[in-house]
């Protein structure tokens, strides 16, 4: 039952073997859709240009980087305000 819907929502069959039991397999067909129903939903290729960097690989990096004082990569509450905003 469960898996009939999943299979009709996303329009593919469901995982099997191994890959069945990895949330992870099951999360990417959801997600890829999911974000193809977004991205085609939007107009604007501003909003399209925001989509694709946010989503891209690394960018959010920067939020793993440590706080060294010392090596200058230690920003204020200031910089980190703007470069969420941006």
């Amino acid at each position: 039952m469960v898996r009939d819907v999943w299979s009709t929502a996303y329009a593919t069959d469901c995982p099997t073997g191994p890959a069945a039991t990895k949330q992870s397999t099951w999360d990417r067909v959801a997600t890829a859709s999911e974000r193809q129903v977004v991205t085609s939903s939007l107009s604007d290729a501003r909003d399209k240009a925001r989509l694709l960097s946010v989503t891209s690989p690394h960018s959010s990096d920067w939020l793993h980087a440590l706080p060294l004082s010392g090596c200058g990569v230690r920003l204020d509450d200031r910089a980190i305000h703007i470069a969420v905003g941006l």
